[in-house]
């Protein structure tokens, strides 16, 4: 529930307060930097050459941002995403280890000190982007995501649940860390906004979330779809599927794959990979009840699998809402990011192998995880401005108040006037939205699997708009199907160019270097 505010007007602060809150901003004022400036503009050129397919050069611009204080997590995030559509996954793979150790002490040291109030206000007394950027919880998860199919498109089995699995890591402490934040910050916005007078805090609730009526989250009826992806939850069964030695390997990829089929519906891949793995778990007469009631057609004889994972477009950036508005002797502001709606000129495509063609479903629309994930998080992020203002205008109140009971007469007046502007205006222009986000996430995220006998069959993507239409076709050359064995075509859109990979294997022509696949 949203912290249930004051009616009266918020804080006046007296001298002890000013002159705490002056010294603490001092440093602050003086060193700038990340505090007031936009990311979004400082990877303008980064980002452009990602887009236009240049990656080796995305990858060295967003480099050059790897140490800067604030940003570092997600300047590798970005060039890890670079070198991963570029196939450098060596590259990828050490940029985001980087980047989940970054996250996983985030994470600890937060768990750690999560009931530290002081803490968690003293870092976003100016404006949100004085705190590192630690990612959005479903950028988190992401993050090990492309991890795991680094590992497995460049032919090392291995590593690959373990890297899966980090999701899952990841996952359990954002969920927890999110619940005992926002309860320390209510229970301190609380407490600032009945301890005195200075603006409005029901009306600046009720801007924010005015400004919040994001489109509706279609099938994101709850929070746990943006903790618990589909996409994520697919590629995770997919591969324990494809690195699975036994029964109980395959018994957890089966428990994945029923949670997309349980959230998704009767999609026809997803019935056939659940009777298919019940009954590699050892299940064979389940199976044989799903397939029936599915109305599923026999395997091929020796099938191996080939799955499209299609990354299209460009997930949502952040744009900044600002509203200034008068406190009780001079103003203040209020500023919030919200996402801005994307959209891509191809929304999906038709995988066609030797013949046979499967259309990708989008299983995840990072459009609508991030418009349902800032809706959830709207209360703490109400606390968080409440608190910031009732310091922001504390240290306007309590500096007059100090300046003007400082001598008498016209001077005393006339220098609490000046402090009174001169702390209005810090008051605004320090003010900023942290429009910070993992701007080369894609936007949607669908699959398909067909199934096919041994051999190598030409391949190709016929690629789709929002009408349905075709727009292109994209060659994906001859693929090697194996009995048994499972194979991934990674493939990310930018504009209409698809940028495409096939998974390595052992059975490839000249593939002698890639370990042979369990048995």
């Amino acid at each position: 529930m949203p912290p249930s505010y004051s009616p009266k007007h918020l804080i006046t602060r007296r001298r002890a307060t000013g002159r705490l809150l002056l010294l603490l901003l001092l440093p602050l004022i003086s060193s700038g930097c990340t505090v007031f400036g936009d990311y979004n503009v400082a990877t303008h050129e980064a980002r452009e050459a990602f887009m236009a397919g240049h990656f080796d050069q995305a990858v060295a611009k967003y480099s050059e941002g790897l140490e800067v204080i604030n940003d570092s997590l997600l300047y590798r995030l970005e060039a890890g995403m670079s070198a991963h559509v570029g196939q450098d996954y060596e590259r990828s793979f050490q940029l985001f280890d980087r980047a989940y150790r970054r996250v996983v002490e985030y994470q600890d040291r937060a768990l750690l000190n999560a009931a530290n109030v002081g803490q968690q206000i003293g870092r976003i007394l100016v404006n949100e982007k004085t705190a590192p950027y630690e990612g959005e919880v479903f950028e988190q998860i992401l993050l090990q995501a492309y991890q795991a199919k680094n590992v497995f498109i460049k032919g090392d089995r291995e590593g690959v649940v373990t890297e899966a699995l980090r999701c899952m890591d990841i996952q359990d402490k954002a969920r927890r860390l999110y619940e005992e934040e926002l309860r320390t910050t209510e229970a301190e916005a609380t407490k600032q906004t009945s301890s005195g007078e200075g603006f409005d805090a029901k009306e600046v609730d009720a801007e924010m979330r005015k400004a919040y009526s994001y489109p509706n989250q279609g099938e994101l009826n709850t929070a746990e779809a943006v903790y618990d992806m589909r996409y994520v939850r697919y590629l995770i069964a997919f591969l324990r599927d494809a690195v699975a030695t036994s029964e109980a390997d395959y018994n957890s990829a089966l428990i994945d794959m029923k949670f997309v089929a349980d959230t998704f519906g009767a999609v026809p891949f997803v019935q056939r990979e659940l009777a298919r793995l019940t009954r590699l778990s050892g299940d064979r007469e389940g199976a044989k009840i799903m397939r029936e009631e599915a109305g599923l057609q026999p395997l091929p004889r020796g099938a191996g699998s080939v799955t499209l994972f299609l990354e299209a477009g460009t997930a949502p950036m952040k744009r900044q809402f600002k509203m200034i508005f008068p406190t009780y002797s001079g103003a203040a502001a209020f500023a919030m990011p919200i996402y801005e709606p994307t959209r891509n000129p191809i929304r999906t495509a038709i995988l066609e192998v030797g013949g046979q063609q499967s259309e990708a479903l989008c299983l995840t629309d990072l459009q609508e995880v991030a418009f349902r994930y800032h809706r959830d998080r709207l209360p703490l992020m109400i606390a968080r401005q409440i608190i910031r203002l009732a310091a922001k205008i504390g240290l306007q109140e309590g500096g007059r108040a100090v300046i003007a009971n400082t001598g008498s007469g016209v001077a005393s007046q006339a220098g609490a006037l000046a402090w009174t502007i001169s702390a209005s205006v810090w008051n605004v222009v320090s003010e900023q939205a942290d429009l910070r986000c993992w701007r080369t996430l894609p936007r949607t995220l669908s699959v398909t699997r067909i199934y096919l006998p041994p051999g190598d069959y030409p391949a190709r993507l016929i690629l789709l708009n929002d009408q349905g239409a075709q727009v292109g076709v994209h060659e994906l050359g001859e693929i090697r199907i194996a009995t048994g064995r499972h194979r991934m075509i990674n493939a990310r859109t930018l504009g209409t160019t698809v940028h495409s990979d096939l998974s390595r294997e052992s059975y490839d022509p000249m593939s002698a270097a890639v370990p042979e696949p369990p048995k």
